[in-house]
């Protein structure tokens, strides 16, 4: 009985390792993976702006993976929790430092390469400023984004 029970637990153990990856991807490898890392603007030939953002994706020591905002007037850095892909695309958890919020954000791809932002809302709440690929507020269409550099 206890030589059945013996192979049972070394059988169980192989097909768990089997299911298992070889190993996990960084946040930084898994953005890059995707095609997220870079600079992304509605327009890349005008600076940033207030209605001109640009986005960046930056691999950082460690794997890690920046998040960062440039509106001309005020830039920031936070640090992405976690990355995910998702279904609608590429699902990002974000620590914004200076609201002290973490915010869930989902990516969407186009076709011809350009992103938008089809998500976003708070951790562990329904408060969301982005849903089904439009801002909650307004109604109207996220706008989607060209990579810069």
């Amino acid at each position: 009985m206890a030589e059945r029970a013996h192979k049972l637990g070394l059988l169980f153990a192989g097909a768990l390792a089997l299911t298992q990856p070889a190993h996990a991807e960084t946040a930084a490898e898994t953005a890059a993976a995707w095609g997220l890392l870079g600079t992304w603007s509605l327009d890349c030939g005008l600076p940033p702006s207030g209605g001109n953002g640009y986005m960046s994706y930056v691999a950082v020591s460690g794997g890690r993976l920046v998040h960062e905002r440039d509106f001309g007037g005020w830039r920031d850095a936070n640090e992405v929790l976690r990355v995910t892909l998702g279904v609608g695309g590429i699902d990002l958890t974000v620590y914004f430092l200076a609201s002290a919020q973490t915010r869930q954000i989902t990516v969407a791809k186009g076709p011809d390469g350009r992103v938008r932002a089809t998500s976003e809302s708070l951790v562990n709440s329904n408060e969301f400023a982005i849903s089904d690929g439009k801002f909650t507020a307004t109604g109207t269409d996220t706008p989607w984004q060209m990579r810069c550099r």
